[in-house]
């Protein structure tokens, strides 16, 4: 039981998102959704999340009125209710050119780069997510990491995997589909989970192939 508890604080497993399935096919009620005063809005360019500075600890939050969410690559992505019932969606400007500060994201393992945009706030601030995981609530990391998942694979898959035509985002973007052959593609966002095997003081590093 005590494993099990700890299991649950895990980054990505105690988040309390509601994934709100039943709004996902319904395009009127989605629209109402994105359109609401109370709704969150969260912003990512080229995969790094809005974020408050200088701490780095918190999403920034926008709201649906606010200009900068008018100039997005794509319609945004629902990604459900959250602790109050709020809606939250995610809004891509990846298309934004910065005027000041490295404009690419630098190679490497870790990116400490940081953007800002000039029609928001000047604690808002774009920052590499893996830069900052440990320093956000469980509800931010999870939610910031499936929008970041989400809004990757919707770049990555633009084309239909079996007719290489152009395939479009569906309302909500849960899904695209190809007018051509109407096939549907879905996301996989699973994180990947590395596993050490122990046993007292050692640690399994090997397995021999007779082992099962």
């Amino acid at each position: 039981q005590k494993r099990m508890k700890t299991a649950e604080l895990v980054t990505f497993g105690s988040s309390g998102l509601d994934r709100a399935a039943e709004l996902r096919g319904d395009e009127a009620a989605l629209l109402s959704a994105q359109n609401h005063p109370q709704t969150d809005c969260l912003l990512l360019w080229r995969g790094k999340l809005l974020v408050h500075g200088p701490n780095y600890d918190r999403l920034f939050v926008l709201r649906p009125d606010h200009p900068v969410l008018s100039t997005a690559d794509e319609p945004p992505i629902f990604l459900g209710r959250g602790n109050e019932r709020q809606h939250i969606f995610a809004y891509d400007i990846s298309n934004w050119h910065p005027t000041a500060g490295p404009e690419q994201p630098i190679n490497g393992f870790l990116d400490n780069t940081e953007q800002h945009h000039p029609d928001l706030p000047a604690d808002a601030v774009f920052v590499e997510l893996r830069r900052i995981l440990v320093r956000l609530s469980a509800r931010d990391a999870a939610v910031g990491a499936t929008a970041k998942a989400v809004l990757s694979w919707h770049r990555r898959h633009r084309c239909c995997a079996k007719c290489g035509a152009e395939n479009r985002m569906t309302p909500g973007g849960g899904q695209r589909v190809c007018d051509n052959r109407r096939p549907q593609h879905l996301p996989r966002t699973q994180p990947a989970v590395l596993t050490s095997t122990t046993h007292r003081t050692r640690t399994l590093t090997a397995c021999p192939p007779t082992c099962s």
